[in-house]
């Protein structure tokens, strides 16, 4: 009964609702389940910094002239997808959850009736932070996370509630580790840097998808080969597998999609040893541990690694180690784990040293020139 009036009350929340610029929105409206067990909740900042921004007046000034602005999201050249999956990705929802605040009457991959038709590549946002247009065809991941520094949604899954669905006991000390091909072989060496006071009692591995990739058989194999005396479990079979394991660290392995948001809610902290998404773990409420190092992140264009790396350390939440040696992995756990998360600023909406403007509000001046750009093509 109470599950079915919250659901009620949810839908309402979201299909009626004010005007963002008009209106106060409280948070708790936001909460919205996404791809199963997900939840994510926009930040209240968010609604701040539209408030603040130039947008909003755009949003009166074409509410006044009776525009209601239709957004296409291309990504056919992007992914090779068809038509009916365009516009499923996780950053393209995010997007449209931003739109749909700004200008609550928009259309989403629908004909506009008044002709204001606006096309939105989610790879124009990084223009921003590269600062010349983006070639045709790039490599989709290294370019998507950039967008994922603007994510104003927070990761909403309960600490136990993650953990009792994995199989993890509340008094367990779990790390994230997050990795590429390359660097999965990384891990005894990692686990050898950390003190003994916060080394993990379980990890819950994860691999990239960048480059080649690893496939589930080859990275259990070669976690087998590793710690030949610890248990080596898959993230698929359960968790009364986990629950009955005692060898410290129990490995678990993430051979399933979609759970990212799971694993780091039932984290206490994150190691990412790939150039992939920095900010998510900081979203979910723990400190998390990279490197800037070309060894890690490869071919990946560095000045926006930098300007990630700069946002995440910025926050209060990452700590860049750099390169992946004894010196630089000692030193980098010894400030993680001194950070103070309750004094960390969600990265979309910080400022780092050198920088004018946040992520979040760099990504509101991308979809206002798109939206503008729209109006004079209509005119």
């Amino acid at each position: 009964m109470k599950a079915s009036l919250y659901f009620r009350v949810l839908i309402a929340s979201l299909l009626v609702r004010a005007p963002l610029v008009q209106a106060e929105i409280a948070c708790s409206t936001l909460v919205t389940p996404i791809f199963g067990n997900q939840i994510q909740v926009m930040d209240r900042r968010a609604y701040e910094e539209i408030r603040n921004h130039p947008i909003s007046q755009l949003a009166l000034d074409l509410k006044a002239k009776g525009l209601v602005p239709a957004f296409w999201f291309d990504q056919e050249e992007l992914f090779d997808l068809p038509p009916s999956l365009l516009g499923e990705s996780i950053q393209t929802k995010m997007l449209v959850r931003i739109l749909k605040a700004i200008f609550p009457e928009a259309k989403i991959n629908q004909p506009a009736q008044n002709g204001l038709e606006v096309k939105i590549n989610i790879l124009d946002s990084a223009e921003a932070y590269r600062g010349e247009p983006l070639p045709k065809r790039v490599n989709p991941p290294f370019e998507m996370a950039l967008l994922k520094a603007a994510n104003p949604m927070k990761n909403a899954i309960g600490k136990n509630f993650a953990r009792e669905k994995i199989g993890i006991a509340p008094s367990k000390r779990v790390m994230s580790f997050y990795a590429d091909v390359v660097n999965l072989g990384k891990l005894p060496d990692l686990l050898n840097s950390i003190p003994a006071d916060s080394a993990p009692d379980v990890i819950l591995i994860s691999k990239s998808t960048i480059g080649s990739g690893i496939e589930t058989s080859n990275a259990l194999q070669k976690l087998d080969r590793m710690f030949p005396k610890n248990s080596v479990l898959k993230l698929s079979e359960g968790p009364l597998q986990v629950l009955h394991s005692n060898k410290r660290p129990t490995l678990i392995y993430n051979d399933t999609t979609g759970r990212m948001p799971e694993i780091y809610a039932a984290s206490d902290y994150a190691v990412v040893m790939a150039p992939n998404n920095i900010f998510e773990p900081i979203t979910s409420g723990i400190p998390v541990l990279f490197f800037s190092g070309k060894e890690v992140i490869l071919d990946y264009d560095p000045k926006v690694f930098g300007k990630m790396a700069k946002i995440a350390e910025a926050s209060g939440g990452g700590v860049d180690a750099i390169q992946v040696d004894l010196a630089h992995i000692q030193s980098g756990f010894e400030k993680l784990f001194s950070l103070d998360l309750k004094k960390a600023i969600a990265p979309p909406f910080v400022i780092p040293k050198g920088e004018k403007k946040t992520a979040f509000s760099e990504l509101l001046d991308q979809i206002q020139i798109k939206i503008e750009s729209a109006g004079k093509a209509s005119d």
